[in-house]
């Protein structure tokens, strides 16, 4: 394995200064050997394949670009600037210095982080993947390489331990995982993110640069006792040596345990995945409770967690408490606003997961396909969600008045009025047939019953700046057919399947 590198003679042939020099060489064949086998096992990269690495400039990222380097890989180095430091501009320099050296491509981004919706590290690391991302996307590279070590990992570990997390979170940072689903970019959908060294401690990373003369940046917000990780790093763990000298070894087992663990239920949620959640439209699912809440809890756990990083992939540190809020809100029938502005809520008997505003798919009313206001012209048909659709015409003077919300008749010439289809507005009022005064469309919907979400697309047809009709609700006073009507509109709600005469 020496002679791959060209590293040296036989041990016998060795001075005590040549003796000394092996030792340097064997730390560095090590970690070097460490990452190929790595990458190799866990399928991370394809021989001279072209990548992108993030370079802070520390020695854990300069130890992987080295070895990345000497592997025979193609990397483009990328640096975020925070500007969170004085001297940032330097250490960018610095890292541009390092690519030039190595004479590979070198990318550079800046942007002040904004944490006031987040944790300061929490931003930092979003902007900084969305710039990874988005080097890759535009140079065509599927692959983005990160320093992350096995030290790194006992502390993530440790972390999520101390915050109560389940396997899926004490399984630690996975070897290779989909970045385009968490930093949000569709152009980034295909990109994986690799952690190469997650074997490699962070003293062999520290020594590793030491010995193969390496002059790494030191980053002083390592020391920041504001930052979790440090305390964790720089007070915990020491602390937590004294109970068991090897206890990040320990970690690392737990994280190991805790995959192949995470994996069989995955297998299980895969398996019966379609039997427990359905596709309901766009930012919509259908948690299928009855079948749900026979499989065992952990389950049901991993079911909702995997529902909602399907339609919130940006959530990061899923928390135990929010999981089983959202399986007791399935059960009681209520609703509950989850992280990332989810809906959970119960619609007609069933329960539905959805995205902001997502339009939940209810083929038990009418439903408009758009809330915006279309102009119509008698004759019409409009066509509704799920097979509904409202039609008008004018018919001849004469049969009985019909007395249905799904069928109404108006006198033509009270309604010269452009007539238009919309979606209800906050603060609509119409004149009820049969009512005095005007009532609140939302307290008609109200003693109705007609759930939330199917109110925000009921079809509302108009006449200039009258509600006519509530189509299968109500119908106004205004136009109203009498003994005098010589001209007459009818308009109806036609359900799903129902022939138009």
């Amino acid at each position: 394995m020496l002679g791959k590198f060209g590293l040296g003679p036989p041990v016998a042939s060795l001075s005590s200064r040549g003796l000394e020099r092996l030792s340097i060489i064997s730390v560095q064949m090590r970690v070097i050997e460490q990452v190929e086998i790595y990458i190799d096992r866990e399928a991370l990269l394809k021989p001279r394949q072209s990548l992108v690495v993030g370079v802070s400039g520390g020695p854990d990222s300069l130890c992987l670009l080295d070895c990345l380097i000497r592997l025979n890989y193609r990397p483009v180095v990328a640096h975020f600037d925070h500007r969170l430091r004085e001297t940032s501009a330097e250490e960018a320099d610095f890292v541009r210095q390092v690519a030039d050296t190595y004479g590979v491509p070198f990318e550079l981004g800046e942007g002040t982080v904004d944490g006031a919706k987040q944790s300061l590290e929490e931003a930092a690391r979003h902007y900084r993947y969305r710039f990874l991302a988005r080097v890759a996307s535009r140079r065509g590279i599927e692959r983005i390489a990160v320093g992350h070590t096995a030290s790194d990992q006992a502390e993530t570990v440790l972390m999520h331990l101390i915050r109560g997390a389940g396997s899926s979170g004490l399984r630690g940072m996975l070897p290779i995982s989909n970045l385009g689903k968490w930093v949000g970019l569709a152009e980034a959908e295909n990109t994986f993110l690799v952690r190469p060294l997650l074997e490699v401690w962070r003293q062999q990373t520290e020594d590793y640069c030491t010995e193969h003369g390496l002059a790494p940046r030191t980053d002083p917000s390592n020391q920041d006792p504001r930052f979790t990780r440090n305390r964790l790093r720089n007070e915990l763990l020491p602390e937590l040596r004294t109970y068991n000298p090897r206890i990040q070894e320990g970690l690392l087992r737990t994280a190991k345990v805790m995959a192949a663990e995470s994996e069989a239920i995955e297998y299980f949620v895969d398996t019966h995945w379609k039997d427990w959640v359905n596709f309901a439209g766009e930012g919509v699912l259908e948690l299928k409770t009855g079948a749900l809440f026979e499989a065992p809890l952990a389950l049901q756990r991993a079911t909702m967690r995997r529902a909602i990083l399907q339609l919130a992939p940006e959530i990061r540190d899923l928390g135990f408490e929010t999981i089983e809020r959202a399986l007791r809100s399935m059960q009681d029938g209520k609703r509950m606003t989850l992280r990332g502005g989810l809906d959970l809520l119960a619609v007609n008997g069933r329960v539905y997961l959805r995205q902001p505003e997502a339009p939940i798919p209810l083929a038990e009313v009418p439903q408009m396909r758009s809330p915006e206001a279309q102009p119509l012209r008698v004759p019409f048909q409009v066509e509704l969600e799920t097979g509904w659709a409202l039609i008008a015409e004018e018919i001849g003077a004469e049969g009985e008045i019909p007395s249905g919300a799904d069928e109404v008749w108006f006198d033509a010439s009270g309604i010269e009025d452009e007539i238009s289809i919309r979606a209800p507005w906050s603060g609509d009022r119409m004149l009820p047939m049969g009512m005095s005064g005007s009532v609140k469309l939302s307290d008609l919907f109200v003693n109705r019953k007609i759930s939330r979400p199917a109110r925000a697309r009921w079809p509302v047809i108009t006449c200039g700046k009258e509600i006519l009709w509530v189509p299968g609700l109500h119908r106004s006073r205004h136009a109203k057919v009498d003994r005098g009507t010589r001209r007459i509109v009818q308009m109806r709600l036609l359900t799903p399947g129902e022939m138009v005469n």
